[in-house]
């Protein structure tokens, strides 16, 4: 943590269970002690953020044997512009467990950047691809192997299956595919429900209708290189403090902060 100051809070958003976050607040907890070790009092701020109220709480639960002052926030990212009226920079602003590339890129790069104030810092992790080559083609098929795998079918599919459709009512279908975007062609995976037969679904005091051949588009994922991150964070105006790179290359955690 020697590129994060002293007395800086840390705000995350999409903070699930919070353990990831609890590594970084020791941490940050040790440096500030080490700074001052007769009070044994720090400076620090948490605000954990999820759309799930009980992932917040879990998130505070984690913390609550650290010497930090904590305020849990239920909201969206898209909020962002109100919730932040609730911490006091400087904050280490932090999307993690590779939340940020189910971002579009330059919606979540710009939606940080207007809410960070001079002092704050970016923090987030990403899964990479490899650059091209033979590496690159059999880290696709990993990932197709992986997503399309009968369990993670069956995760997809659980809100359907709960509501009364059977499995042979809809198929599933993931694909990596190439998309254009601001720095070229990047790829990106596309998760579809695939309606077999009219269907018809009561949810409460809601109807749904189905016809053979409807689509269900679901959630995506954006599989970066590392170059293309780092032109994606220079683009949209932020300045690369520390990029921190798995042995296997596989993972990068990355300090930035917005460019002046």
């Amino acid at each position: 943590m020697r590129f994060v100051p002293t007395g800086m809070g840390l705000v995350s958003v999409g903070v699930g269970n919070g353990e990831k976050e609890k590594v970084f607040l020791k941490a940050l907890v040790r440096k500030n002690l080490a700074k001052t070790p007769a009070s044994r009092k720090v400076s620090i701020h948490y605000y954990p953020i999820d759309i799930n109220n009980e992932f917040v709480d879990i998130a505070l639960e984690k913390v609550e044997d650290l010497p930090i002052e904590k305020k849990g926030i239920a909201g969206f990212i898209e909020d962002m512009a109100t919730f932040k009226k609730s911490w006091h920079s400087p904050v280490l602003f932090c999307i993690l467990g590779n939340t940020f590339c189910n971002y579009e890129p330059e919606f979540i790069l710009k939606l940080v950047r207007e809410n960070l104030e001079q002092g704050d810092l970016f923090l987030f992790d990403a899964n990479l691809l490899p650059a091209e080559g033979s590496e690159a083609q059999s880290a696709r098929e990993a990932i197709l192997g992986t997503y399309t795998s009968r369990e993670n079918a069956l995760f997809n599919m659980y809100p359907l299956l709960q509501c009364g459709m059977n499995l042979e009512d809809f198929d599933f279908e993931l694909l990596l595919i190439n998309v254009n975007s601001r720095i070229g062609s990047v790829y990106r995976t596309r998760k579809s429900l695939h309606i077999l037969k009219d269907t018809e679904l009561t949810i409460g005091e809601k109807t749904i209708d189905f016809r053979k051949g409807d689509a269900i588009r679901m959630g995506f994922t954006y599989k970066y290189t590392c170059d293309q991150i780092m032109t994606f964070l220079g683009t949209c105006g932020f300045e690369v403090l520390k990029a921190f790179l798995s042995d296997d290359q596989e993972n990068a955690l990355i300090l930035a902060k917005k460019r002046v």
